[in-house]
């Protein structure tokens, strides 16, 4: 049984700070070194390791599988929580650990792919690991919310695997382009409101504001490099009573959180698009798609939809001073009138 000794203490940084500091000492502990282990990059020539962030969902992992295969190219992430955490039953009446995810034969063969995508910002660190030890080229994605960013990462898969863009994925863009014209009516100039961990804050930021949107509140429980170049006038690093506080301040329509930001939206009065983690309050958040090109257009569906459902600024019906007014309204002379 392979151990993994990882330092990840509840008083410091975040969820996504300990889940990154846990892949790198997977990579550090367990995948051989290029010289020691006699392994070369491309010996498995359709093998594309896939590093994934904590803001990835099982229903991200399973459409970045999907996406990578249409390329004919075999994905191995790490890790995979798709077919742990999505809700599937087994025949086993009891496990003690956590079941399904990548077999650690598969990492000892890491070495031996032709490239590495590493899918958050918060795991460059894991990749320039994995490259130095192996040789495996690491291409880096901060996230995939949004047209440019799925762009980027299409385009390297139809280099990697040097095949042309699936039809079936350039009419995904194409829906993706046509559901950013019919929601930037409702998204753009709204006032917007953000807590999140770094990674996730930053993709959502760049997901709104390429929507016309403006994040008037970002908040974030630890602080990273990715942060300092993000898109937005400050980020305040600290807790809900904070993006509340900030959402108020500065009047925020909208706010984007997990769970623990739902009592926050309702003493502010506006709607919340529940993301992240934890999601304790809905059912089936585990399987939500945010990534892609499907994934986003759904995502724009979604913000949208919290705007229609609930505006306040309604239209005043308008009553024309020409028309006859009813029976009863009509003005009535007086006794006296002549």
């Amino acid at each position: 049984m392979a151990v993994v000794a990882v330092n990840t203490p509840d008083f410091t940084g975040c969820v996504e700070t300990g889940y990154a500091a846990t892949v790198y000492e997977i990579i550090k502990a367990l995948v051989p070194d290029a010289q020691t282990a006699n392994t070369r990059p491309g010996t498995r020539q359709r093998q594309v390791n896939v590093l994934v962030s904590p803001m990835l969902t099982p229903g991200d992992l399973e459409a970045l599988r999907d996406l990578i295969e249409q390329f004919n190219l075999r994905p191995v992430l790490i890790p995979d929580i798709s077919d742990s955490l999505d809700g599937s039953l087994t025949d086993d009446d009891f496990s003690p650990v956590t079941i399904g995810g990548t077999a650690i034969s598969e990492v000892y063969t890491l070495g031996e792919a032709k490239a590495t995508l590493v899918i958050g910002a918060s795991l460059r660190k894991s990749g320039e690991l994995l490259q130095e030890r192996t040789g495996v080229p690491s291409h880096y994605f901060d996230h995939l919310y949004g047209l440019d960013a799925n762009d980027a990462l299409i385009m390297t898969l139809a280099e990697l695997s040097e095949q042309p863009v699936p039809a079936k994925i350039e009419r995904q863009r194409s829906q993706l382009q046509d559901a950013m014209l019919d929601t930037h009516f409702m998204l753009g100039q709204l006032r917007i409101a953000i807590a999140a961990d770094p990674d996730q804050l930053n993709a959502f930021i760049h997901l709104v504001q390429g929507m016309g949107a403006e994040v008037v509140a970002a908040i974030s429980a630890a602080n990273t490099p990715l942060l300092a170049a993000a898109p937005v006038e400050s980020i305040k690093i600290g807790d809900l009573e904070d993006l509340e506080l900030l959402a108020k301040a500065n009047k925020a329509q909208l706010l984007i959180g997990n769970s623990h930001a739902v009592a926050s939206a309702e003493r502010l009065g506006i709607p919340i698009l529940r993301a992240g983690f934890p999601l304790y309050d809905i059912i089936g958040g585990y399987q939500k798609t945010w990534i892609g090109y499907r994934g986003t257009r759904q995502s724009l569906f979604d913000l949208a939809n919290l705007v229609i459902n609930f505006a306040h600024e309604e239209i005043a019906v308008y009553h024309s001073p020409y028309a006859q007014k009813p029976e009863h309204e009509r003005h009535q002379c007086s006794p006296t009138c002549h």
